[in-house]
This record gives C-alpha cells, structure tokens and sequence, in this order.
C-alpha cells in the first residue's frame, strides 16, 4: 500500500512539475514570437552618408580623428512610432560588449541625426565609461565592429536624466515596434 502511494506522489509531482515548465516555457516562447512577428512587419531603415554597411568607419569618427559621431538616416519608420531609441556598441570589446552611445527619446519625425550632433529634444543616456554623449572608436587592437542599432517605440521613455543603459532597455521591453541597424568597422593604424 505505501508502495501504490508513493508512486501515486511522485507521478503527481512530475505532473505538477510538467504544467509550470509548460507555462513558464510557453509564455516565453509565445512572448517572443509574437514580438519577432511585429518586427517583420516593417522595414525601417538605418544609413549613413559617411560609410556603407559593414564597411570602414572614416577616421573623422575615432579617436584618431574628431571623435564625433556619423551622421544617420533613418527611413522606412512604422506610422505608430513615438519615439526612437539608439545604442551604438562594440561586441568586440575585450571586456564584453561596450556601449558608445545611447540616445533616447528621439522624436519620431527625426529622419537625420546630423554629424556632431543628437536630434534636438532627445537624450543622452551613459555609456560604458558612465557618462553621457558619444564616446569615439578606440579599438585597443585588430578590427572593430561598431553596431548602430535603432529601436523605433510606441511610446516615449521620459526618463530621469541620463539613465544607463539598463535602465532604458528594461523600459523598452514590450513597446518595440520595429528596429534597424548599421555596422561600420574601425581599426587603428
């Protein structure tokens, strides 16, 4: 008899086990591609009159140069856009990805973002080095990829000044509509 009650506990403890992997797995597996399907649904564009997409990043933008950012156009914007989000970032740095630039709150009939300048009435929020504006390529060796990626959002972040990064992307999540991005290459000689 205890043998039979046993066996009954622990087949329903593998059943109750099996419903919350079910429901926890499930909900974000139908999270995520629900947002995969919305990001298809549109083409937003991201350029740049200064360098084509994974090519080289004019010297003018490092630090062997001005140190100013590229400029940027934006095409192709979802009509619900209320605002943009942009982060520019180095997968290759040595310490794990390091973050040059985040602009929040661009509003959304921005279509450039001029050379040495952000959109007028966006924010800087803080990079790697913990503070806002554009922080230029310095790769220490070999090539870099510099990853300008633009978020177009369905709402407007209004957050305290210059958040880190975190703190934007958590207030991101569920309100990205579409996203784009461009790579430029830099490496010092």
């Amino acid at each position: 008899m205890k043998r039979v009650i046993l066996i009954g506990v622990f087949l329903l403890l593998i059943f109750v086990i099996l419903l919350i992997v079910k429901f926890y797995f499930g909900s974000i597996i139908n999270k995520e591609s629900s947002e995969t399907q919305n990001l298809q649904k549109t083409n937003m564009k991201i350029t740049s009159p200064a360098f084509q997409d994974n090519s080289n990043l004019p010297v003018q933008y490092s630090c062997d140069g001005r140190g100013i950012n590229p400029p940027l156009v934006i095409s192709d914007v979802p009509q619900n856009t209320k605002s943009f989000v942009l982060f520019v970032e180095d997968p290759d740095a040595p310490s794990g990805t390091f973050t040059h630039w985040v602009v929040y709150d661009i509003n959304p009939s921005v279509r450039e973002i001029q050379e040495n300048s952000t959109s007028k009435g966006a924010y800087e929020g803080k990079t790697s080095i913990g503070n806002a504006g554009y922080v230029a390529p310095c790769p220490p060796s070999g090539a870099h990829h510099y990853v300008f990626k633009l978020f177009a959002l369905d709402t407007m972040l209004n957050l305290k000044s210059a958040p880190r990064r975190s703190e934007i992307e958590k207030a991101m999540t569920g309100h990205i509509i579409d996203q784009a991005q461009i790579i430029g290459l830099y490496w010092r000689k």
